[in-house]
């Protein structure tokens, strides 16, 4: 199971991947998500890359960061800070020797981390891994180039455009399947009238969708 989320910005993509990832077993699922960090205004201020294990913290972007080459609107992107902390996470993933079905949850493949080769090498191999037991959930942005586009279009992945009326729904029917997959079945959703099957459904932007 390949899973991509989409949707704007604030729409809940973050949020929808914790959900998934606090559903599953204790120790079933590595990887990390991007948090926002306010200052005492309420301010958006940085992002923050961490672990679902909480074990590990970066900075993905800050708007007082220093300089790395890389800048997004206002923030300075910690190239650094973002490699650091992704790509352990991202290798140890992809070279598993592990037996076992397992989850790789990951936020997001955006323009701030587009600006890392390395990190896009990493995802696209996660994404394109032939390990049977490695279902992976990611997030990525709406709109862009690049890989923001082109991650949509690889080989067997799905993409699930969530929007704030139907993003709880859909964050219970993407838990479900990682459940199923994790238990060896192939991840089809139960029938769910209040929440529509997103598998095999070929993906388009919500308004040109038929």
């Amino acid at each position: 199971l390949r899973l991509l989320v989409t949707g704007p910005p604030g729409v809940g993509k973050t949020t929808l991947c914790k959900k998934v990832a606090e559903a599953l077993p204790k120790g079933a699922a590595s990887g990390f998500l991007c948090h926002e960090r306010r200052n005492e205004h309420g301010q958006r201020e940085a992002f923050d890359l961490v672990s679902l294990d909480g074990s590990s913290r970066g900075t993905l972007a800050d708007v007082h960061g220093k300089d790395q080459g890389a800048k997004v609107s206002k923030y300075f992107v910690q190239l650094d800070e973002l490699e650091r902390l992704s790509f352990p996470l991202l290798d140890k993933a992809c070279n598993s020797s592990e037996a076992t079905p397992r989850a790789f949850i990951f936020d997001e493949i955006g323009n701030m981390e587009l600006h890392s080769s390395g990190f896009v090498d990493r995802v696209r191999e996660l994404l394109t891994c032939p390990d049977p037991n490695l279902h992976v959930l990611g997030t990525v942005a709406l709109k862009g180039r690049g890989f923001i586009e082109a991650s949509k279009k690889l080989r067997g992945i799905e993409v699930v455009e969530i929007s704030p009326a139907d993003r709880d729904a859909k964050a219970d029917e993407v838990s479900a399947r990682f459940l199923a997959a994790l238990r060896g079945a192939d991840g089809q959703p139960e029938a769910q009238p209040a929440a529509p099957s997103t598998k095999g459904r070929r993906w388009a932007p919500a308004a040109q969708a038929s």
